[in-house]
């Protein structure tokens, strides 16, 4: 009986890949976690552009369907829209780690904007999934490869806004014992990515292979009821 399961799950997934153009699976949501930047740049006449800052994922894939961003930011009230800042990887450049933006770029549709703040400064903005188109999630994938540690950068832009950062580091006085001391908070972001893998055509023609010879291999040793025998009436 497990043997006959196991052909049965086989003929299963087969069927489903011979219908579809290609199999893909899901590799589970990879995470990086690192210190914010805070560098800044004004671009053109109305825009600019804010390092986040860089990013490691070292499992590799063919390439990405879904990102999420969570990142300290702060917003003036027009960064809404179109006027929203866009996250934007950049690949990375250990030589010129804050002029990455001018190299290699991946834009996304993935936007930060002011709605519903909470308070007038910093604040703690976590995004949706959001889809990234085949070419996209393609090239990414290529601009993180390119670093033999799969490292990225990311960056917001947005070409008609400049009211935006995303700082490295908060420092604020504090009484404590009776005297103020300077205390200093790291602000970091996370991005999510939700990796796809395309696995080799061989390992579901494999599987197409033992499932049409298991059902030859039952076809063969089906008993076959004797004609001329009925119940009785």
């Amino acid at each position: 009986m497990a043997i006959a399961r196991l052909f049965l799950v086989l003929l299963a997934i087969s069927l489903l890949t011979l219908g579809e153009k290609h199999a893909v699976c899901f590799g589970g949501v990879v995470s990086s976690t690192a210190d914010q930047n805070g560098t800044k740049y004004l671009v053109g006449q109305t825009g600019a552009v804010s390092k986040i800052g860089t990013f490691q994922f070292s499992s590799p894939a063919d390439y990405y369907s879904e990102v999420r961003l969570r990142t300290w930011i702060e917003l003036s009230p027009s960064s809404v829209g179109a006027n929203a800042p866009r996250l934007v990887f950049a690949q990375y450049d250990p030589f010129f780690p804050d002029l990455s933006i001018l190299g290699p770029v991946v834009e996304t549709d993935l936007s930060v904007e002011n709605v519903n703040p909470v308070s007038n400064g910093v604040e703690d903005r976590q995004s949706l999934w959001v889809n990234l188109t085949l070419s996209q999630g393609s090239a990414l994938e290529s601009i993180i490869a390119f670093d033999p540690l799969r490292r990225v950068d990311a960056w917001l832009y947005s070409p008609t806004n400049r009211d935006f950062a995303t700082p490295d580091v908060d420092v604020s006085l504090e009484f404590i014992d009776g005297e103020f001391v300077e205390t200093t908070y790291v602000f970091t972001a996370t991005i999510d990515l939700n990796p796809i893998i395309v696995p080799e055509p061989s390992s579901y023609l494999v599987a197409t292979g033992l499932s049409l010879a298991f059902l030859r291999f039952r076809r063969r040793n089906r008993k076959v009821p004797k004609e001329g025998v009925h119940g009785a009436c």
